[in-house]
């Protein structure tokens, strides 16, 4: 025998003195006597274990990529619009009894959110759709209701102290 092997998995030739090194980081079992490199009186070094064990783990390596890749295409693709909040003040700036804006038109599953702004009190009372009503009147700045619309359609609204003042408004949901 001579003073080195060959080692396929790292595709060089290593002294022989390195040997036991390179076995252990390498786990080989066993080894196989191949007739052109038994005449060159060298060893080969087959470690057929370590290269399956190699190529199942490209694989795996490669599934989980490409299920992780796909996955995350969900996420991007299907990514829902985010729903709005659009506020109205009850009570105009201008001092008017008026709500502002008085007519919005929002998506479904849109966030109506009426603040109280001026001459107080108010309230939001919807005509035929009464699970929208707030009946319950707000009397400080800054107070006020919130309504999620998932249907599409037209609402009609007023405050009703203000009605004969003319404090109507209008969602159109599409």
């Amino acid at each position: 025998m001579s003073n080195y092997l060959l080692c396929h998995s790292l595709g060089r030739t290593i002294p022989k003195k390195n040997f036991f090194v390179q076995r252990q980081l390498v786990k080989v079992i066993n080894f196989t006597y191949n007739q052109e490199w038994k005449n060159k009186n060298k060893i080969q070094f087959c470690p057929a274990e370590l290269i399956r064990n190699n190529i199942m783990l490209k694989k795996i390596g490669l599934l989980v990529t490409t299920i992780a890749l796909v996955v995350s295409s969900f996420f991007v693709a299907v990514n829902p619009a985010a729903a709005e909040t659009v506020e109205v003040k009850m009570g105009a700036d201008s001092g008017m009894l008026a709500f502002q804006p008085n007519k919005i038109e929002i998506s479904a599953g849109d966030t109506v959110k009426w603040v109280n702004n001026k001459l107080s009190p108010h309230n939001v009372v919807f005509e035929g759709v009464s699970e929208y009503n707030h009946k319950q009147l707000v009397f400080s700045p800054g107070d006020g209701y919130e309504t999620t619309f998932n249907e599409p359609g037209e609402y009609s609204y007023y405050c009703e102290p203000h009605r004969g003042a003319g404090m109507v408004g209008k969602i159109i949901v599409k």
